[in-house]
């Protein structure tokens, strides 16, 4: 047995439990311990995208979103073609108010699912937010074409749904 062999292998097994164990904290709702079971990974295996994703995600959902930006940004500098990436650069965008920016990553989130109704209710939102008629309308049908039953009636209770109607019309 080779040591190198042997190294390699205990950092992959440290690096899934670290990254097994933040999993199980977020499902607790522990996500200042989900973090630092996130940040562990990240230190094991710098170049494996799951712990950025995660920690991305739990930032999104704290309200860190230059901090989630951060975490996206390096998973798409790590996989070019990684849609959650894209999508949640075009999220952590959307939510600093940077529309011209979200669209995009939402676009380039698009280019890899472009069946994905959430891309296209965000792009719906970012172009409303941009004054851009025309593609507010285009990514509305796409939404509309994409969405399930649920997912429409998820958007139409959106307090922003209704300002896409009027601006729409």
């Amino acid at each position: 047995w080779s040591s190198d062999v042997c190294s390699s292998d205990l950092w992959d097994i440290a690096y899934d439990n670290y990254v097994r164990s933040a999993e199980i904290y977020r499902f607790k709702g522990r996500n200042n311990d989900a973090v630092s079971c996130y940040n562990k990974a990240i230190k094991v295996k710098s170049k494996d995208v799951n712990a950025y994703l995660g920690r991305g995600d739990i930032y999104l959902d704290a309200g860190e979103y230059r901090a989630a930006f951060a975490d996206f940004d390096k998973v798409v500098k790590i996989e070019k073609r990684n849609f959650t990436g894209y999508y949640g650069l075009g999220e952590a965008s959307f939510k600093l108010l940077r529309f011209s920016k979200a669209i995009k990553y939402f676009k380039d989130a698009r280019s890899l699912d472009p069946n994905s109704p959430l891309v296209h209710q965000y792009l719906t939102l970012s172009y409303m937010f941009e004054h851009d008629r025309k593609n507010t309308k285009k990514s509305f049908e796409k939404f509309n074409e994409y969405a399930s039953e649920n997912e429409k009636n998820k958007f139409k209770k959106n307090r922003q749904y209704s300002a896409v109607i009027k601006y729409i019309d």
